[in-house]
């Protein structure tokens, strides 16, 4: 028998088209999502849009009325004019039923991912819909702001960060469709069919077979339910039960594949796709080795042994390696440490691994996200392609955006950063501050480059200082995986660590990441050392372990 050809859902919603300055395009990436300091600039933005597009329509009514709109205005119609208002009020209202204000919208996941949807679906399209002429204060407003507008990799990102806090923190879709998000006192964000049908499709397109399972599933429940779809929403129960016969056909789960094409061809006996591949569902059944019982209820995620480490360490449930020599003691070898009262905490003793309280105040920690916002960018990762190459590249393994601060803008911070640690600041790099977005995080990773050249060792990074500028609601602490520890960020605190031995040589133990944030705002700054400038402060050890 020949191989039947499949034929599946296309993504009818991934692949929006823009509609500027009269050609279909889509635009440039802009990345917006890997930063709520540069979110938070949209809730602005759609506010100035709702009130201009009221103005539009009450000016398109007056043409209306006075009969000027034809033929001059033909996109002015009573029944665009009419729809155009239902979508405005169903905007103020959802913005109106937001509860913790602008904060909450832009920190909360699920609000955050409906904020860049409403962009991405309604806001910017509506360049296509309006008369050119009268609603010239919208394109304005829309073309005026181009450079903060959140674009399709964004509506991407925020849908892969909300599956990968699902997968961090263990999360089930129905928890965070209802917004009930652990470490949130309210419930924030009740997402709708399409949103959850919007979460599957992101999976299915970066084929992740069991979350496009488990968002699918649930907008379907929320669909059978009744959960209200808007009229300019597509996700129909057929097309819903498409997606979930195909992601289980791909993760190989036949019977369910089939079991959801039945029920597809129940409710529409003609449905085009349904037709095709029931034959081929109906032969890899019959071509299977298990039966329907043995079948999991959802496609296995495939996590290496690093990122099961990773993750159980962000939600603390590792029992760490600290012993019980861990101590806590205020710093008083330095006058301004005391003053100041500084403190020490020991949260790992092999390799030392220590915690440094109150080192900023909230005014310093507000200073270096003031002289840096603007200057914010995508954050990259660099990769050593070969000895004297490496190749900064935008990656998914980091959401988050950086920038550089100049040591003399804060050389009382610096100073106060040799103080605690006894390193010399000479040489260093400057700050790095950096801003994480929804979901944000950096995946395991050493802070060194491992370079084998023989000058790279005098400017490796001996030590890493990581300051956090901001207190987070839940999440967003710095995960040692090797040793089970996991700080508990909170804003002007710090944490210390060694990436190299004594020698040179790197210290592989001090492999770390930054979980994902899950409520509030993440904001911090790396303060690295370099080894030469160390040779007067530290004296080599008795093996290259030391």
């Amino acid at each position: 028998m020949g191989q039947r050809k499949l034929t599946y859902p296309g993504l009818r919603s991934i692949c929006v088209l823009m509609c500027l300055g009269g050609h279909f395009q889509v635009s440039n990436c802009h990345d917006i999502f890997r930063s709520i300091a540069r979110l938070r600039l949209l809730v602005t933005v759609e506010h100035d849009l709702m009130t201009a597009l009221q103005n539009y329509i009450t000016e398109s009514r007056i043409l209306l009325r006075t009969g000027v709109a034809l033929p001059c205005h033909p996109n002015i119609t009573g029944t665009k004019i009419n729809a155009l208002e239902r979508r405005l009020l169903h905007r103020e209202e959802t913005v109106r039923n937001m509860t913790g204000g602008i904060e909450v919208r832009v920190s909360h996941p699920t609000q955050a991912f409906q904020l860049i949807k409403r962009f991405i679906k309604d806001w910017k399209p509506l360049k296509c819909e309006i008369d050119p002429v009268t609603g010239h204060d919208i394109i304005s407003l829309l073309d005026r702001n181009i450079g903060i507008l959140p674009n399709i990799s964004d509506f991407l990102g925020t849908g892969r960060a909300i599956m990968r806090l699902q997968s961090t923190y263990s999360i089930n879709a129905r928890d965070i469709a209802d917004g009930n998000i652990p470490g949130s006192t309210h419930i924030h964000g009740i997402l709708t069919v399409a949103d959850c049908y919007y979460i599957g499709e992101v999976a299915y397109s970066d084929g992740d077979n069991h979350y496009c399972v488990v968002w699918m599933q649930e907008a379907l429940r929320r669909y059978r339910e009744g959960f209200p779809i808007k009229p300019w929403e597509h996700p129909t129960e057929a097309l819903l039960l498409e997606f979930l016969a195909y992601c289980y056909d791909r993760a190989g789960f036949h019977h369910k594949a089939l079991k959801y094409t039945l029920e597809l061809l129940t409710l529409d006996p003609n449905n085009k796709n349904g037709l095709i591949n029931h034959p081929k569902f109906v032969e890899n059944v019959q071509n299977s080795n298990i039966t329907a019982d043995e079948e999991p209820l959802y496609p296995m995620t495939r996590l290496s042994p690093e990122e099961v480490a990773y993750h159980k360490t962000c939600r603390d449930e590792m029992n760490g390696t600290s012993s019980n020599k861990m101590t806590c003691r205020y710093l008083s070898h330095n006058p301004l440490l005391r003053l100041n009262g500084i403190s020490e905490e020991v949260i790992n003793t092999t390799p030392r691994i220590v915690m440094f309280h109150n080192l900023l105040s909230e005014r310093e920690a507000d200073v270096f996200k003031q002289l840096t916002f603007s200057e914010l960018a995508t954050s990259t990762i660099l990769h050593a392609t070969d000895i004297q190459t490496f190749k900064a590249t935008q990656n998914t393994e980091r959401v988050s955006n950086t920038a550089w601060l100049n040591d003399t803008y804060v050389p009382w911070i610096t100073k106060r950063t040799e103080m605690v640690t006894g390193l010399s600041a000479e040489s260093s790099e400057p700050f790095q501050v950096l801003n994480y977005g929804i979901g944000g995080h950096y995946a395991p990773h050493l802070d060194v480059t491992n370079s084998t050249t023989n000058n790279s060792v005098v400017s490796e990074r001996i030590a890493t200082l990581l300051i956090y500028l901001s207190d987070i609601e839940y999440g967003g602490g710095t995960a040692f995986l090797q040793h089970g520890v996991r700080t508990n960020p909170r804003k002007g605190d710090a944490v210390f660590w060694y990436n190299l031995h004594k020698s040179g040589e790197m210290d592989i133990s001090s492999v770390h990441g930054g979980c994902p944030v899950l409520l509030g705002e993440k904001w911090i700054t790396n303060k690295w050392f370099n080894y030469y400038a160390q040779f007067d402060k530290m004296k080599c050890g008795i093996s290259p372990e030391d």
